[in-house]
């Protein structure tokens, strides 16, 4: 992006800019000037003559006009505002009308390639420049005015050397020394006020001057002295000036105790602002004359503003914010600014307010429905899976099938172990009926056997069929997908959770963790039933924590005080448990002053 010229440019175009003796050579010079400073790649400037346009210049020299920006200088004059207008990246076109007493005098264009953040600063320094244009064109309009004339010269130069330095002190000095120097005086002082008193900034070649206490505080009380009268004063007196109405008791001890013959000070002000003030001095008893007092003033009133601007901006940031604390305060406390007046008033009201008034300390947190019980339902044995009627979902009664495991192998079991037993009992029979009571016994004692191994196979038979235990939801299981296949023993195949009885499990961040307890009440909705709220009551804070969203969390349990048959495992929402009364004020900045804390705790040394 464009920046501004090297200093050696500036200082170049400075000499040029200030040596110009003829119209055409200072608009070129002055435009040139004010390219380099914001860093322009084009530029034009033309005068307003009879409602006509007239280019005079063009950067860089001896260019034609470039089409573009007489068209923007158009309708400048047109809409009577300043414009800017984007082209491609970064590029921006921009024009400004100068004014003299109201009525358009000239349009200046800009072809500048930068930061669309800069633009502020390059319309600000492009009306800067304009005064300078304005000058001229009163000197034009006053030709033949010689004094008129060299007290805008005066004025120019004088602003040249203070804009030709880039910190305040370097630029107060600047300005003293070319008062001195031009107005042939004994030394030149510049204060500024501060508080309610001016305060010596420069004086005119002295770089140091802090071991002239006494005359620093003289300069000061003479400052304040013209400051206060809100008018020049001049010492000694002109003989057709009005001084019956003039305090003139420092003037006049200043130059009794340091014996200087003449002495002027003039205010800078702007508006009603006074902020500070200018003394000349002179050794002989010759007081300066109307025109020379005439450019004084345009000097001061053309460079005060550009110094008081560079103070500002030298400050520190700890001065800076100062400064514009005792602004506000001076605003809040004085005269006028109704509105910010009510605004401070009613943030006092609602701090004061919320100071006293209390609230129900309430701890949000995610929360879940689990039913209090949750059965298992398991595969008894390894088998196959015949048919599946419910799955995770649905509603079952007790008693209600669920699975039924394939149970031919166990029926033919059962026939094979009917058939051996009745042949078993023929045997004992004929055992017994033969008189040998010892083979009977061992033909009962496999009867016995046969008929515990047919109590198994019943048993087992019996157990292929799956069904639930108590009225309930499955809450998870689907066979519907697995008819046919082999399911291992143990393996889970369905979870029952019953209807009339939940817990609700809170998830409760863990920098709120230790204000609850056991007992506290609370309130409960779900996403699924925005409208209804369930009350609730703490019964168990675990030591189990859940990691999710940035934070830690810990596992609290509460019971619903009333169920509803509406409500089923799984269903989420917000839970809210109620921790006491405490300030709202409190209530609202325990985040913020637990975060506070931790961060102090943190960088203690």
């Amino acid at each position: 992006m464009q920046q501004e010229a090297p200093v050696e440019q500036l200082k170049q175009l400075w000499t040029e800019f200030s040596q110009a003796n003829r119209l055409e050579h200072y608009y070129q010079s002055w435009l040139e000037l004010q390219a380099a400073r914001v860093g322009a790649e084009g530029a034009l400037l033309t005068l307003c003559t009879e409602q006509q346009l007239q280019p005079v210049a063009t950067c860089p020299a001896d260019n034609p006009p470039d089409p573009a920006l007489l068209s923007l200088l158009e309708e400048v004059v047109e809409k009577d505002s300043g414009l800017v207008q984007p082209q491609a990246s970064g590029i921006f076109m921009l024009a400004l009308p100068l004014r003299m007493d109201s009525e358009l005098m000239a349009v200046i264009a800009m072809k500048i390639r930068c930061d669309a953040a800069r633009l502020p600063a390059i319309m600000e320094q492009l009306q800067w420049g304009g005064a300078w244009v304005e000058l001229l064109q009163y000197r034009v309009r006053s030709e033949g005015q010689d004094d008129d004339i060299k007290r805008m010269s005066t004025a120019l130069e004088c602003l040249a050397a203070v804009m030709a330095e880039q910190q305040f002190d370097a630029a107060a000095m600047a300005f003293v020394n070319e008062l001195a120097i031009r107005f042939n005086c004994q030394r030149v002082s510049l204060g500024f006020r501060k508080g309610e008193y001016s305060k010596v900034v420069a004086l005119s070649h002295s770089a140091e001057f802090g071991h002239k206490m006494n005359l620093v505080r003289s300069l000061g009380q003479v400052m304040d002295e013209a400051i206060l009268q809100r008018t020049m004063v001049q010492w000694p007196p002109r003989e057709n000036q009005q001084t019956e109405s003039l305090v003139l008791r420092e003037h006049r001890q200043l130059a009794k105790e340091y014996e200087t013959g003449t002495l002027l000070t003039v205010p800078l002000h702007s508006g009603e602002d006074y902020y500070g003030a200018v003394i000349l001095e002179a050794a002989g008893t010759e007081s300066l004359s109307a025109a020379q007092i005439a450019q004084v003033q345009s000097v001061t009133a053309l460079c005060g503003e550009l110094l008081r601007d560079r103070k500002e901006r030298d400050r520190s940031i700890l001065n800076q914010t100062g400064l514009a604390l005792k602004t506000q305060l001076q605003r809040l406390i004085g005269k006028g600014y109704f509105g910010r007046k009510l605004t401070a008033a009613g943030l006092l009201i609602l701090i004061a307010f919320f100071s006293v008034a209390e609230g129900d300390y309430r701890i949000a947190a995610d929360s879940t429905l689990e039913g209090t019980v949750r059965r298992a339902i398991v595969a008894p044995f390894e088998g196959y899976i015949e048919t599946a009627p419910a799955r995770a979902g649905d509603q079952v009664s007790a008693g209600e099938l669920l699975s039924q495991m394939d149970d031919r192998d166990f029926r033919l079991d059962r026939i094979s172990l009917f058939s051996e037993q009745a042949k078993l009992k023929r045997q004992y029979e004929e055992a017994m009926a033969r008189g040998k009571p010892a083979e009977a016994m061992v033909i009962k004692a496999q009867i016995e056997q046969a008929a515990a191994r047919l109590k198994l196979a019943e048993s087992k038979l019996q157990r292929t069929r799956l069904t639930a235990p108590f009225d309930g939801l499955i809450v998870s299981g689907d066979l519907s997908q697995q008819l046919g296949g082999v399911v291992e023993q143990g393996e889970v195949l369905f979870e029952i959770a019953p209807l009339d009885s939940y817990r609700v499990i809170l998830w409760v961040d863990e920098h709120q963790i230790g204000d609850i307890s056991d007992g506290m009440p609370g309130q409960l909705v779900l996403n699924a039933r925005p409208d209804d709220t369930y009350p609730l009551k703490v019964s168990r804070i675990t030591s189990i924590t859940e990691a999710k969203d940035g934070g830690n969390y810990f596992r609290v349990e509460a019971a619903l005080e009333n169920d509803d048959l509406h409500l089923r495992p799984g269903m989420q929402g917000i839970a809210k448990v109620s921790a006491g009364d405490a300030k709202l004020i409190w209530i609202w900045t325990r985040p913020l002053l637990q975060w506070l804390e931790l961060k102090a705790w943190e960088w203690w040394p």
